[in-house]
């Protein structure tokens, strides 16, 4: 996939296509490579449109926990968008989970683009609004949902990731142990 095609499935206008597209760079993440480390600063945008990327946090008990899945046509915005806009450290790390395949805009080039291109900026948004509401909606699920059913939602909602994900992946994913995660499984 190349950006043009992005960009146009976007209702970016042809004019700006062109001059867009030269700003994005095609990124190669292999397997167990870090796109973010923590710590460091968030200095591009990813949009993901081959592989499979993890989102992990430290929680304050020190303990690793995933907190998304970047899979194309799911979620392919790869950022930790609060450290990009801010130029903050992040305090996550997002690590491709198999060889992965991205198109990346730099933090400068992003800044230039949207006050000549804003429809570059409401496109972005509008992927990481579409992030944040499924946040908030597994928010929900964590309140709501027993085990059997969160883990029913999980498999529905991630199916064509489902058996790429290591288990201990999925059970922080979902706020249980493995043990807990696997027991569940094998009664749904």
């Amino acid at each position: 996939m190349d950006i043009e095609k992005i960009l146009s499935e976007n209702n970016i206008p042809k004019d700006a296509i062109i001059e867009l597209s030269g700003k994005f760079q095609a990124q190669i993440i292999k397997e167990n490579d870090f796109f973010i480390q923590y710590g460091k600063r968030m200095n591009k945008i990813g949009i993901l449109y081959e592989g499979l990327l993890i989102s992990r946090y430290t929680n304050n008990e020190g303990k690793e926990v995933a907190s998304k899945f970047y899979f194309p046509k799911g979620d392919n915005l790869v950022v930790d968008y609060y450290s990009f806009i801010n130029q903050l450290n992040s305090d996550e790390e997002i690590q491709a989970i198999e060889n992965s395949k991205l198109l990346t805009i730099n933090y400068d080039d992003y800044n230039f683009l949207i006050k000549e291109f804003p429809q570059l900026q409401n496109m972005i948004k509008e992927f990481a609004e579409q992030s944040y509401l499924k946040a908030l909606n597994r928010i929900r699920d964590f309140q709501l949902l027993n085990t059997k059913e969160r883990i029913r939602k999980f498999i529905k909602t991630h199916n064509p990731i489902i058996n790429r994900v290591m288990i201990k992946d999925k059970s922080s994913y979902l706020g249980m142990t493995r043990n807990i995660y696997t027991n569940n499984l094998t009664k749904i």
